[in-house]
């Protein structure tokens, strides 16, 4: 009898130095495809920032070559006007989604904990 993984998972990476947080959710689940969704709200808000379009310029830097990097960890990733919307091969692996948000999380890391001072204003 075959096992089936499954994975739904939201990460939370505040930044409270750039006045920013990173929200990362991501799913596998059987019969959909493993995706994940990234999204930047201002530090104590629930709305998403946008990240092309007028946009906060170090976000509007930032998304493209993120979105293009992801696919080093096998996320084929497209921006939205609010957030980064990736998928997955469809026989992915909830552990490869994992590591995929791990290697995300670690990659948002390096670059936004290095702000001393609000990217908003």
């Amino acid at each position: 009898m075959a096992s089936t993984q499954q994975l739904t998972l939201a990460i939370a990476l505040p930044y409270p130095q750039a006045g920013v947080e990173f929200r990362l959710t991501g799913a596998c689940q059987e019969g959909t495809i493993p995706h994940l969704d990234i999204t930047v709200v201002a530090q104590g808000s629930d709305l998403a920032l946008a990240l092309q379009d007028n946009a906060v310029p170090v976000l509007e830097d930032f998304a493209p070559g993120f979105a293009r990097w992801l696919r080093t960890c096998q996320v084929t990733a497209e921006i939205l006007p609010n957030r980064i919307h990736g998928t997955m091969p469809t026989d992915a692996t909830a552990t490869q989604l994992l590591e995929a948000m791990s290697r995300a999380s670690d990659m948002i890391d390096q670059r936004f904990a290095l702000y001393t001072e609000s990217i908003l204003e």
